[in-house]
């Protein structure tokens, strides 16, 4: 069981879930452990899946030719002091979630006083919780109005950390992609990993961690399943209160 100050911010896969609307459908097939004539005949599951579906982490080589692929990271890049932006109270009138994470968003939910108190608490990842975990967790397939940063937003998010003296490890949010469809060069994506920070996608659950940590630093766990070569793989992603 879950404590308080453990939250489970990780989407799952199935085959009715949430999806980036061009990836197809999962197929998983779940055969029970059973007992054949008198055998004990062990259960298995066999997934026909792509390393997008459900949370999933991005490596560079997921949009640079020849960028690290996620083998090639060690355990420590993907446990990290982190902290919550809420841009929720920014959602406009008759919207339900932030669909354009925009420099003036950030330059409002980025002030000088939370740029030094990520200095000071060694902070290493940021999420973004925009308001579509809700869609997302009712099974979104063909939605392509999903949040997404613009290209300035995620050059001032970089810049001002890097001012600031915040090393990113990586930038989560409760969306498929931190770029929209149709752009031909996935600006933010680029932005990001050309920079070493790794992209956490689909996450759920944002508005618990809000709710427990308000503007409070938690522990960010989300190791990647180890696949030689890859551009990104799924995680079990969870946060927790410093010190237990």
């Amino acid at each position: 069981m879950e404590s308080k100050s453990m939250i489970d911010i990780t989407y799952p896969i199935s085959e009715r879930g949430s999806r980036y609307p061009t990836d197809p459908v999962p197929k998983i097939t779940v055969v029970p452990a059973r007992i054949e004539e008198g055998w004990l005949k062990s259960g298995y599951t066999e997934l026909h899946i792509r390393n997008h579906h459900g949370t999933h982490i991005d490596a560079p080589a997921h949009k640079i030719p020849g960028g690290k692929t996620i083998d090639q990271y060690g355990l420590d890049k993907f446990i990290n002091r982190a902290m919550l932006l809420d841009l929720t109270p920014h959602v406009g009138l008759g919207e339900s979630y932030v669909r354009r994470i925009t420099r003036e968003l950030l330059e409002r939910a980025l002030s000088p006083e939370r740029l030094q108190r990520m200095k000071q608490e060694d902070i290493s990842a940021l999420l973004f919780r925009t308001g579509y975990e809700a869609k997302i967790k009712r099974g979104v397939t063909d939605d392509y109005n999903f949040p997404y940063f613009e290209k300035e937003a995620a050059e001032f998010l970089v810049g001002q950390c890097e001012r600031a003296g915040v090393k990113l490890n990586l930038v989560g949010l409760d969306s498929f992609s931190v770029d929209p469809k149709g752009t031909p060069d996935s600006p933010a994506h680029q932005v990001f990993l050309s920079r070493d920070i790794l992209i956490l996608e689909t996450l759920v659950n944002l508005e618990g961690v809000a709710r427990t940590f308000e503007v409070r630093s938690f522990e960010l766990f989300c190791a990647p399943i180890l696949v030689k070569g890859a551009d990104a793989a799924q995680v079990r992603a969870f946060v927790h209160s410093k010190g237990g």
